[in-house]
């Protein structure tokens, strides 16, 4: 639903581009319409569009009735990253999780087990544990007992 806007500016830049296919004269106003629209979408539209769709995505899923909330189970902090693409999901990571981590230690992270994703593999959970060991070497993280789809992120303590 979030997506659609985006998958729709995606479809016009398709069409736009069969257009241009049956122009024959490159000199024309059509020509140039439907270049100049081709351009318009992929270079301000769309960037525009991912960044909303990223944006409502995860305050749906973080809503004031959900982020932030204790887990029933385990009293951590909930933030639910699960609809989001790879890189979306550590773009959010780093500015909501990261500048709170420290301060109440440790937060349940809810990535999905990749029942939606090609192949029905996971691809955000794997993604995000390479950004934290290559970027974030302060923070270790272990999948939840008994659902492999949310990880516990947690701050080194010093020694």
């Amino acid at each position: 639903e979030a997506r659609q806007p985006v998958n729709a500016l995606f479809s016009e830049v398709k069409d736009l581009s069969l257009q241009l296919g049956t122009i024959r004269d490159t000199e024309s106003e059509e020509f140039s319409n439907a270049t100049e629209r081709i351009e318009e979408i992929q270079f301000i539209l769309i960037p525009v569009a991912l960044k909303k769709a990223k944006e409502y995505i995860f305050e749906l899923m973080n809503s004031a009735g959900k982020m932030g909330i204790e887990d029933d189970e385990t009293g951590e902090i909930l933030v639910d990253m699960h609809a989001l693409h790879v890189k979306e999901a550590i773009e959010l990571f780093d500015k909501h999780v990261l500048p709170i981590l420290e301060a109440v230690g440790s937060i349940l992270i809810v990535v999905g087990r990749g029942n939606h994703s090609e192949g029905k593999v996971s691809k955000l959970k794997p993604e995000l544990q390479r950004h934290m060991d290559q970027h974030l070497k302060r923070l270790k993280y272990h999948d939840v007992a008994g659902n492999d789809g949310v990880m516990l992120v947690s701050w080194k303590k010093e020694r």
